[in-house]
């Protein structure tokens, strides 16, 4: 007798069978969405507790009563009031003011809460009724105005100990442009210590933070020597080529004193950070005329590469335009081939003043370096009849010297509207 084998049934016909429902089959995504949900929760629980977290802190130091209204009430005025509220702020915190130091720099000191800080960055998006309540609770304008308003107080004060200008200085570094930009206001009302803590900060900041140091640098307060390779240093790191011209304007506000400085960086630097130390020269050169005029004086010491470089910022100032032909005259007498051609170059852009500098040009005409001779020769043909004067010289020049000599000086004495014998 055979036995017929067969095979086991697939377990979905064992189900049919049986009668058994198969499970319904989820729709796709289901498991991305519940896992969205879990995190969504778990963000939303921490928000909660550092929020809890927040208000149970309290809400900072108590401020003192000053003339019926408390000291932040003041402060806020100085901050953001009207021109008259600002100025009857100045002349409480001023008249009032002195005792309450140690207040001001714990307001000053005070981080904006965590909760604050949030609501500043999700404000965009949250509801408007959400919105305006948070605010009435936990007022983060208000905590911001505060510490500007500080700020700007201990300034006022004059107070130069050590905790007040630490805490100056702490400000800078803290994210909010107004702040840092009051705090660096007031470190250079306050003499030495406060500039001395601006310079040290100033590699460390960036952007408008960076800006406000620079702007609250006072001259007067430090020396030439200690602040000018600061600024120079920043600037070279600066990312931004467009905000160069404050630091040009802050080497202007040392003058005169800041030209050695400024050849000691461009005889040091390479070709590409040199050009932008040129920028911030030209910059100086055009809002000091001390500083303009050091570095015409200084110039005649300075090497060949700086020379060149020197007189590319001349080229490039305004006004002044005598004594910068008369410069670049000199500069095409100079035994550097590379000067001579920078000496031309700047001459041509100011020919039409440049009747002083013709008989620097003539005295060139006597050198005894054949291509000193011709250079000058040249320049003369280039200012055209402004060189009249140079007529008899380059008629004298025609009939003596080398061939080379002689056509230049024909040449140039045709430009000039005289007639070569």
């Amino acid at each position: 007798m055979s036995t017929v084998m067969t095979a086991p049934a697939p377990a979905q016909d064992k189900g049919r069978q049986s009668g058994a429902t198969p499970p319904p089959e989820r729709p796709p995504g289901t498991k991305a969405r519940r896992r969205l949900r879990v995190i969504l929760c778990g963000l939303a629980l921490g928000i909660l507790v550092l929020v809890g977290l927040d208000l149970l802190s309290g809400r900072g130091p108590d401020v003192p009563v000053v003339q019926g209204r408390p000291l932040n009430f003041w402060l806020r005025d100085l901050a953001a009031g009207t021109a008259e509220r600002r100025e009857a702020a100045r002349e409480v915190l001023r008249s009032g003011g002195g005792g309450n130091v140690d207040c001001l720099v714990r307001i000053l000191a005070r981080d904006p809460s965590f909760a604050g800080r949030l609501l500043l960055r999700s404000e965009g998006w949250l509801p408007r009724g959400l919105s305006t309540q948070l605010h009435r609770r936990f007022r983060p304008y208000e905590t911001a105005l505060d510490r500007t308003g500080a700020a700007m107080a201990l300034g006022l004060l004059g107070n130069t100990n050590a905790m007040v200008i630490a805490s100056l200085g702490e400000a800078l570094h803290s994210g909010d442009l107004r702040l840092a930009s009051a705090a660096a206001a007031s470190l250079g009302r306050l003499g030495p210590p406060g500039t001395d803590r601006l310079l040290a900060a100033l590699p460390k900041l960036s952007g408008g933070s960076r800006l406000a140091a620079l702007a609250g640098i006072e001259p007067t307060h430090t020396t030439a020597a200690v602040a000018v390779p600061v600024i120079l240093q920043a600037a070279l790191g600066e990312p931004n080529s467009r905000t160069l011209p404050v630091y040009g304007h802050a080497l202007a506000g040392f003058g005169r004193e800041a030209v050695a400085v400024v050849y000691a960086a461009l005889s040091k630097t390479e070709a590409e950070p040199r050009e932008r130390l040129v920028g911030l020269a030209v910059t100086a050169a055009g809002e000091s005329d001390g500083f303009l005029l050091a570095w015409d004086e200084e110039w005649a010491v300075q090497d060949p590469p700086t020379k060149v470089a020197a007189l590319g910022v001349l080229q490039r100032v305004q006004g002044r335009s005598i004594r910068r032909a008369i410069r670049f005259a000199h500069g095409i007498c100079d035994p550097d081939a590379q000067v001579r051609e920078a000496g031309l170059r700047g001459l041509v852009t100011v020919r039409q003043n440049a009747r002083r500098a013709v008989p620097v040009l003539m005295d060139g005409c006597r050198s005894g370096s054949n291509d000193v001779r011709v250079a000058a020769i040249e320049a003369l043909g280039q200012l055209g009849p402004v060189a009249i004067e140079a007529s008899p010289r380059l008629e004298a020049l025609c009939e003596l010297g080398d061939p080379r000599t002689r056509a230049a000086a024909r040449q140039a004495l045709r430009a000039i509207g005289g007639t070569p014998p």
